[in-house]
């Protein structure tokens, strides 16, 4: 079973645990030697709408220093590989079909009249919206967000040679195997990001000089519209890269500059 589905298969069984509690949870089931690290950057992509279906039914919950996860109660009903199709992005069972065959789902669909931050928050909060809340638990710029959770992940594929590209509060990740190792931009030294179109030697003639033209490509980049990043230092001054999709890594990273 992938990492994917012993996360969900946790999830599933309708406690709230913490990260760390859900990794030596899956250590313990699958007799594997697993690391918080192995889990972050799903655990908050699952507990995400705006990033997979399954976010409307999976809680994060700060306690001190931590956040919790839970899968909602109506949620658990769920099999491991319907669970899974709401997570991936080209799984075989979607939003509308959970909905219909589990109507008390409804309740936490986007735009229902009682969504998964409605039932989240507590009442004593609900003057300053329900949504607003959830979101500056998840707002990068804000001082209750994980600075080692990930705000976005970039799902791997063959456009970016299975590379993971996350994005931090305070930092960009790339995982680059042309180098063997990760690279990792603090938010202070990004000067610039932007998509940009394919054939990236071309730049040169679209305004944007020779030190964007050729720049260094972690992936496909040359064949994709892709996000280049300039710096303030290091010897690769300008980046390419593929992240599954370009706009919301930068809307991301342009958050972590506020």
């Amino acid at each position: 079973m992938d990492k994917r589905k012993l996360v969900i298969k946790v999830l599933l069984e309708g406690n709230e645990l913490t990260m760390k509690e859900i990794t030596e949870k899956i250590s313990e089931d699958s007799g594997e030697s697993f690391q918080v690290r192995d889990f972050s950057a799903l655990l908050t992509r699952m507990s995400n709408e705006k990033l997979c279906d399954l976010g409307h039914f999976v809680n994060k919950t700060k306690h001190g220093n931590r956040f919790a996860y839970k899968m909602v109660d109506e949620a658990t009903v769920l099999s491991i590989d319907q669970a899974y199709g709401l997570f991936a992005k080209d799984g075989d069972y979607n939003l509308a079909r959970a909905l219909n065959d589990f109507p008390k789902l409804r309740k936490y669909a986007a735009g229902g009249d009682h969504s998964k931050s409605q039932a989240a928050e507590p009442d004593t909060q609900a003057s300053a919206g329900a949504s607003e809340s959830k979101e500056t638990n998840r707002n990068i710029g804000g001082d209750q967000q994980d600075i080692n959770t990930p705000i976005y992940v970039s799902t791997p594929s063959g456009k970016n040679f299975w590379q993971e590209y996350r994005v931090y509060p305070d930092r960009v990740e790339l995982d680059c195997k042309l180098l063997f190792q990760t690279i990792t931009i603090p938010a202070k030294e990004i000067v610039d990001i932007e998509s940009r179109p394919p054939l990236a030697f071309l730049d040169i003639f679209r305004g944007k000089g020779i030190k964007q033209a050729f720049a260094f490509k972690f992936d496909g980049a040359d064949l994709n519209q892709h996000v280049v990043i300039e710096r303030k230092s290091g010897i690769m001054k300008c980046i390419r890269f593929t992240p599954d999709d370009p706009e919301k890594f930068i809307g991301a990273c342009k958050s972590t500059l506020k």
